[in-house]
This record gives structure tokens, sequence and C-alpha cells, in this order.
């Protein structure tokens, strides 16, 4: 998280309109292989400053220069291509039906907006990263508890741009005692945000009074809030039916889910043209082996709990029983495995819809049963397809095997849940590019 005190939003301002100019200036001149200059250049930007302007409009309103959005590193590279999405729909009504503005060729247009978008994310990261050396912005923490705890810990030793002043137990304080003990400190430091743990009965009966400190021009976060985006995940055991209520539903992401499922189909196919080759070579090496049969089916429960198979090339023996009862990697499989091959035949399962590329990997039977009798909400996760790398399989560093483990499945389920209530295109793509550099570096799970 950068630092936020103090931000110099107009030099952010500034550096994001110069930068627009020079990705027009980039555009022409990978498009023209030459200096551009005189006519071209004088037509394209008399064309593009209304859009310059736009894009400032827009930038404004997503919240690119509010000092809540630049709190959370992760959030303002999807804000910014969010943001950059609008203004290519934008850039397209201008160009291709307002002839005042009309441009050609229109291919200027799509260059324009790759390079603009790919700087905007590198010209923004850089400039935060400055900003991280500069003093941390003063916070009171109005919360206890392990869970407030282990977020101050965290808070103490990463680089946040916070700095938690003082801590107040709500439990010691009535609600009037707390309201005066926080505006003290607020008027004895210089408080630039307030966290709150909402969950507690005193910071509610507080919360009329404490609502004044908004018009003192300070920030509030809830302690949920920034727990998620500290850990990336949520906090399980602070979670009851109305967050479930508020934030887990279906209806408005109806058209990502049509859009992932399309993109699900084109890469599957594209893949699965590449991935033939394997086949016919798995198959000699098993066969030459005589370890067993090409594939493995397994049975797993996929969205609304209902079961599928799922098909892998085969690398252990004994499948059908546990691993206490004589499961082994076979010579084959343990290549298989270093390879990343074993996998390849899940490809199909995509074709087919029991899986999609990203979502939470898919259990079997027997450990759902286990985890929805210990772990409350645990079948939430069912509520969206699985797939085959997820938000929790590159975040969990020591995630549960074969075997139940109801702790690490609880953690484990604070990141699917973290997935369900954020999923959107930009997730999914900055999973699919962290699991490219897992199976890269050979360090996946």
């Amino acid at each position: 998280m950068p630092t936020i005190k103090n931000t110099p939003n107009f030099l952010l301002f500034i550096g994001d309109m110069l930068l627009l100019s020079v990705s027009l200036y980039a555009t022409l001149l990978l498009r023209y292989g030459e200096v551009p200059a005189g006519e071209l250049l004088a037509n394209h930007f008399t064309a593009f400053s209304a859009l310059f302007i736009v894009s400032a409009l827009i930038f404004f309103v997503a919240g690119l220069y509010d000092r809540k959005t630049l709190l959370f590193p992760d959030s303002l590279w999807q804000r910014i291509l969010e943001t950059q999405a609008i203004n290519s729909l934008i850039a397209v009504v201008f160009f291709y039906a307002i002839p005042f503005f009309s441009i050609a060729p229109k291919t200027n247009l799509f260059i324009y907006i790759v390079v603009s978008s790919a700087l905007l994310v590198v010209w923004r990261y850089w400039a935060t990263s400055l900003l991280e050396a500069r003093a941390p912005s003063r916070a009171i923490l109005i919360g206890g508890g392990p869970l407030v705890a282990e977020l101050k810990e965290q808070i103490k030793k990463g680089r946040y741009g916070l700095e938690i002043e003082t801590q107040l137990d709500p439990d010691a304080y009535t609600p009037e005692e707390l309201y005066v003990t926080t505006r003290q400190i607020i008027n004895s430091y210089e408080i630039s945000f307030v966290i709150l743990d909402r969950h507690n009965e005193t910071v509610q009966a507080a919360l009329p009074r404490l609502h004044s400190f908004l018009y003192a021009s300070l920030h509030f976060l809830s302690v949920d809030t920034l727990y998620e985006a500290v850990f990336d995940r949520v906090p399980i055991e602070r979670l009851g039916h109305e967050w479930f209520i508020e934030h887990i539903h279906q209806s408005p992401h109806a058209a990502y889910d049509a859009l992932k499922r399309g993109m699900d189909i084109i890469i599957a196919l594209f893949l699965g043209l590449l991935s033939l080759p394997f086949y016919p070579l798995v198959f000699l090496l098993v066969a030459g082996s005589g370890e067993g049969s090409l594939f493995s089916k397994q049975e797993r429960v996929g969205q609304y709990d209902e079961l599928f198979i799922i098909y892998k090339f085969r690398t252990m023996l004994f499948s059908n029983k546990t691993v206490a009862e004589g499961n082994r990697v076979t010579r084959v499989g343990k290549l298989l495995r270093k390879l990343r091959i074993d996998e390849l035949p899940q490809i199909l399962n995509v074709l087919k819809g029991d899986l999609s590329f990203i979502g939470p990997r898919p259990e079997t039977p027997a450990l759902v049963s286990v985890y929805e009798k210990e772990i409350p909400f645990h079948n939430t996760r069912e509520l969206i397809k699985p797939g085959l790398s997820g938000w929790a399989q590159l975040k969990q560093k020591n995630p549960p095997k074969f075997a139940a483990n109801t702790e690490k499945a609880r953690e484990k389920l604070s990141y699917d849940l973290y997935y369900v209530k954020n999923r959107s295109l930009m997730l999914d793509l900055k999973i699919a590019l962290q699991t490219l550099r897992v199976l890269a570096s050979r360090s996946g799970k």
C-alpha cells in the first residue's frame, strides 16, 4: 500500500495527462515508424484533446485521486484498467460516431488504448512507490481481540502507508467515553484514518457521535475491509448471514459469467489443440512402464454441489484408496507432475463446463461432507464454478492436501470467499498471470 498522507494529487493528475500525450506520440511512432510531426501530429492531438479531458473526468469519478483508493495497491491497477475500458468505449463513440473527431486509420485508436493502459499502470505504480518513502499516515485503531491484534501486527511489519498511533479497546469505555477519548487523540495528533471494529457493540453505540469526525476530513475504514486488503482474504470467523446477503449474489455477475464462459471455451480449444501431441507421448510412457491406465478419473464437487468426474493423466497407483493405505506416485507420474503435464486432460472438463480456468479448486465429496459439518458457510464456495487455478491456490502457503484438515480448510475458505466476493475479469487476469509465473518457476502447490 502506498503512503497516502498529503498525496500530491495535482502532480498525479499532471503526470496522467502528460502520459496520455506521450501515449499518443508513441502510438504514432509505432504506427508510422518515424518521428511524428507536422500535420499528422497536429491532427491527432486536436482529435485526442477532447478524449484527454474526458479521461481526466473519468479518472476523478473513478477515484484514482482519492486517498482511500491509493491505500490499496491491488485495487489501484484494477481500477486503472476498468477506467481505461470505459475510456475505450467513449473513444470508439468519439471517433466512429462523431465526424469532427474522426481519425484515419482507426488502427491508431486501438494502439493508443493498449499503449496508454500499459503506461498508466507502470506510471502509477512508479509514482506511488516514490510516495512510500514519505511519512506514513497516522491512524487510530478502535477495536480489540485476536483478529485486531493480528491486523495491527501485520501493519506494523509491512509497508502499508499507515502508522497505528493509538489503539483503543472499546470494551474498556462507554460509548460516550470512547467518543471523547477518540476526539482528544485526533486533536492531539495528525490523525488521517479512523479504523473501526464495527462488530463491537460499544463502537456501534458510539457511531452516531463518531460520525461527526467525517467533517474533520478524516477517513474511516472498517477492520474487516482493512483486513481483506492486507491479507487478501476475508476474516471468516467474523462472517454472518448479513455479510453473505450483502456480498454474495449472482445477478450482478451474469454478464461477467457469460463472458468468462466464452473465454474459457476459446482458450480451452486453443490449448486443447496445442496439447494433442502430448497424448500419444504420455500413452507410450505409461504403456511402457506398465503402471496402469492412461487416465485417472476422480469425483469432485462442482457448482451448486453437483458431482462431476475430473480427468488427469494417471500419476498414482491405488488412487481409489487413501494415502495411508498405499497410494504412491508412479515413476512416470513423477515426471508428468514435474513437467506439469498431468492436468492437461482437465481442458476437457473446461470444454464440458464442469470447470473454469479460474475458480476455487474442487474438493472430493468425502472432504466436502466433513468440512460442511465443521466449517460454517463452507458450501458458499460451491456457488460459483470451480477452476484449474484459484486465489487460494496462489495465496495459501500450506494448503490442505489429501486428508481432511479443518484448520487449513478454514483458511482456504477465507481466500475462496475473497474471490467469490471480488471476482472480476481483472482479478481472473491477475490469477492467470501469477499462475503462469508459478508454473514457470515450478513452485506450484
